[in-house]
């Protein structure tokens, strides 16, 4: 579990997550098989933090599948927590099993473990979902459809015990909404949660410090440089400047090219400047070039490299030298051989 919040809240949700693991494999629930891999929970500490990574204005949790064991991710810890982690855990054995539920079925049986029902049943719900929830429901019956499917699937439960006998009695239940043309998933109008999402959690991993799950979670989803540099940097603030720096320029080769990344590549060559160096730092002037220092110390560069040409082609295109570097400029200007007349150039005071 990854997050940011109160290690005492923390323990017990994850002790919480093992009785529901130890449950699901007791053979006691059709069709559950542990998720292979690593399975992980992303916790945020407020909804506010977990507004950019929420897959759709109404899901509180929500399970991201793959191969390597797919991973759930919270809001924030609350009262309401066992119940949001059990559901979507559910989702995960499910989906390992390489069972083909229909929707109703798999909300229904992560519902029913989450929050089971007790109690006398009121008999088949299966009329009322091919009525009602066959096609995406209004606002106003989204939580009956959700509601239907767990009645339903209690109702199965306690009719049909064993998953050979529960598989035989979904067989019979899917009959009426095959009838109707269902035509709806049981998605709540989320946007899919693809690899973007792996790319976004990367991030969040890095903010907490865990560099390396940042990249292990960052290389499940598409090559994005910004995520790769933000780890990177992450990295150096945490006295692993090697680490960083590899990532970093990871990050360039992909085409990042952030100011603050090509600056900390830059000076981590600066004391003996190879041709990474000036790449890095043509790279910085032509992102900013209004960025004059930057020009300044390149321009420096070249002349130390005897290269008069490339230094008086930035020392040229400098628009404003602050104070304590006007008399650098004037002697680099000199030094390149560059006629260079007072009205070309703004001295800042």
């Amino acid at each position: 579990m990854f997050t940011p919040a109160e290690p005492g809240l923390a323990r017990q949700a994850v002790g919480h997550l093992e009785g529901v693991w130890i449950r699901l494999l007791s053979g006691q629930h059709p069709g559950m098989r542990a998720p292979a891999g690593r399975f992980k929970v992303i916790v945020f500490s407020s909804e506010r933090d977990y507004a950019r990574f929420r897959a759709g204005p109404g899901s509180p949790a929500y399970f991201v599948g793959g191969p390597d064991g797919g991973f759930v991710v919270l809001g924030r810890l609350t009262k309401h927590s066992p119940a949001l982690l059990t559901h979507e855990t559910v989702h995960a054995f499910l989906r390992s099993s390489g069972a083909s539920y229909p929707w109703w079925v798999e909300e229904g049986l992560a519902e029913q473990i989450a929050r089971p029902l007790h109690g006398r049943l009121d008999g088949s719900n299966a009329a009322f979902l091919a009525q009602h929830c066959s096609r995406p429901p209004g606002a106003n019956d989204l939580a009956a459809c959700y509601a239907a499917a767990r009645r339903q699937v209690a109702f199965l439960l306690a009719a049909h015990a064993g998953t050979a006998k529960f598989n035989r009695a979904i067989g019979f239940a899917v009959a009426p909404l095959a009838d109707a043309g269902t035509q709806w998933d049981g998605s709540i109008y989320e946007e899919d949660a693809s690899w973007s999402v792996h790319v976004e959690l990367a991030e969040l991993l890095a903010r907490l410090g865990r560099t390396g799950e940042a990249v292990e979670e960052w290389s499940l989803g598409p090559p994005d440089g910004g995520a790769l540099r933000a780890i990177g940097l992450q990295a150096i603030a945490r006295g692993r400047p090697d680490e960083g720096l590899n990532l970093l320029s990871q990050a360039y080769r992909l085409g990042d090219r952030d100011p603050s990344m090509l600056r900390a590549l830059a000076a981590a060559e600066q004391s003996a400047p190879t041709g990474g160096f000036f790449e890095y730092m043509e790279a910085l002037v032509a992102a900013d070039p209004a960025d004059d220092a930057s020009r300044l110390v390149l321009a420096s560069h070249y002349l130390f490299r005897g290269d008069r040409e490339s230094a008086r082609r930035h020392l040229a295109a400098i628009q404003e030298v602050p104070p304590p570097q006007r008399d650098y400029f004037r002697r680099a200007v000199l030094a390149a051989g560059l006629n260079l007349p007072n009205q070309t150039f703004h001295t800042a005071d």
